[in-house]
């Protein structure tokens, strides 16, 4: 199908999205990563471009392209399979601490060019494809924060604004880089101990300890990955500064050994010796993220040097 032959009413339309369907269902797509599978699939087949996020509205008569087009396949995903499509595709969630309070970050999917700012104020989001000399869209990173009050929103500082800016930022690019970098040994395991700490953070029965446990094992099991990526082998252990070590050696450049040591820890804190605080516990994994970007900026640069010597 060409984009001459786009959809041009709602049969055709729910024609079209039951052929997308069956395929995904025959290439074993999870019904989670279908609304998703289905805008790529379409995205070559009708020539559209799918940008996230979009309008919550409904779409347009007779319309099947752009903005239209995307809330078109999404609300067809969520008829045809709706709390089974109940998690997020965004890139995960981050922890941060407001006033001595851990706070989540419901990172979300974001597909274009965007300016990241964080502000007390409702920025209106404008959605759709960006022209090329057009400033970027602006994306206020406090929506982000799950079930934020308009009375601390009001109240939030300067400096707390600008702490949850940078550590929306980071976490938003450290995961989604992560999560496009799964086809290589210990990645995966990366970020399902990211997911661990958080939910050991926020989610009861609440235990620092194991939070800052799973941050460090997210810590170990990104400088593994770089250490076999580059053909070297490395130890059974969990002594983070020795495989810092071995990943400068082997050419990853510097890390900060004091950000590491942030998520360094012994097996006791996860049997609550000794006691690890709120504080210490979301410490430990922002140096995780800090550490895993260093990784995988990296590991994404060297991708591209490789696919670029073989074109």
């Amino acid at each position: 199908m060409t984009s001459d032959s786009s959809p041009k009413t709602e049969a055709a339309f729910a024609e079209l999205m039951e052929r997308i369907d069956a395929q995904m269902r025959a290439d074993g797509v999870p019904i989670l990563y279908r609304p998703l599978k289905a805008q790529s699939l379409l995205a070559v087949l009708l020539d559209e471009r799918f940008v996230h996020p979009c309008p919550k509205r409904p779409p347009a008569d007779g319309v099947f392209t752009g903005d239209d087009l995307t809330i078109r396949v999404e609300r067809w995903c969520d008829a045809r399979y709706g709390a089974r499509l109940a998690m997020s595709f965004g890139p995960g969630k981050a922890v941060i601490l407001l006033r001595g309070d851990p706070w989540v970050l419901n990172l979300p999917l974001a597909v274009g060019r965007f300016e990241f700012v964080a502000s007390r104020s409702v920025i209106p989001f404008k959605s759709g494809s960006v022209p090329p000399n057009a400033p970027p869209s602006r994306i206020n990173v406090v929506e982000w924060i799950e079930h934020l009050t308009p009375d601390l929103r009001s109240a939030l500082t300067d400096s707390e604004l600008a702490d949850i800016r940078g550590t929306a930022y980071l976490a938003l690019t450290t995961l989604e880089e992560l999560r496009s970098l799964t086809d290589i040994k210990l990645v995966w395991e990366t970020l399902s101990d990211h997911a661990a700490c958080v939910r050991h953070i926020v989610e009861p029965p609440a235990h620092f300890g194991q939070a800052k446990w799973s941050a460090m094992q997210a810590t170990e099991k990104i400088l593994k990955a770089f250490i076999a990526s580059r053909g070297d082998t490395f130890r059974p252990d969990h002594d983070l500064q020795h495989h810092a070590r071995q990943c400068i050696s082997l050419g990853l450049g510097v890390l900060d050994p004091l950000i590491v040591a942030k998520a360094e820890c012994k097996p006791g804190v996860r049997y609550g010796s000794p006691t690890v605080t709120v504080a210490e516990a979301v410490e430990a994994h922002h140096a995780a993220l800090s550490v895993c970007t260093t990784v995988a900026h990296w590991l994404l640069f060297e991708r591209r040097r490789q696919t670029s010597h073989s074109v």
